[in-house]
């Protein structure tokens, strides 16, 4: 057997002698490629977490409050509450979220004509960085508007600009703070 790291994603090569059973994969994502006989090659792929988050369809639920998928560079769950206060406060916890008085769109009311962008490419600098296998995925989120973002990447994009609080003043509000 043989196994390699390649960015963020192990892939395993098992050599066997007759046929590839579907026994020697575990789980439903894993592939089994079977050559003619006696020899077989299984391939058995396993993503990174963030990766699993993102197309998982815990992320393709867009209402209401659940906790972070995301647990990349700049989730600390000490933040979870705030989050949740700033998402009940910007948009009454729904992902689909659009201002009517502005570009402000999403769970977290990023102005989508100034912040997409931006965000984006932070993104896609964590995904190089930590070898995620997301950045198809990310470069992607250009051409589509933010509340249209599954939740995954929706709050990525919170804790991305979040970072640690250090981003709060993006959602300062005088009345009530969440922070």
């Amino acid at each position: 057997m043989k196994s390699k790291l390649l960015g963020g994603v192990l892939t395993m090569v098992i050599m066997v002698t007759g046929f590839a059973s579907p026994a020697l994969a575990k789980g439903g994502s894993d592939q089994v490629y079977a050559k003619s006989a006696p020899t077989a090659v299984a391939t058995i792929a396993y993503k990174s977490q963030e990766h699993r988050f993102a197309l998982s369809d815990d992320a393709k639920d867009m209402k209401g409050y659940e906790p972070s998928l995301y647990r990349g560079k700049w989730f600390d769950a000490k933040w979870e509450s705030t989050r949740k206060c700033i998402m009940t406060r910007e948009s009454h916890q729904s992902y689909h979220a659009e201002n009517r008085s502005s570009s402000a769109k999403g769970a977290y009311q990023f102005l989508d004509n100034s912040w997409r962008d931006g965000l984006v490419f932070m993104m896609l600098k964590e995904s190089k960085k930590e070898k995620d296998g997301l950045r198809n995925e990310l470069k992607k989120l250009f051409n589509k508007p933010i509340q249209k973002w599954n939740r995954y990447y929706q709050d990525r994009a919170f804790y991305t600009a979040w970072q640690y609080g250090a981003g709060k003043k993006h959602w300062y509000y005088a009345p009530k703070n969440c922070w």
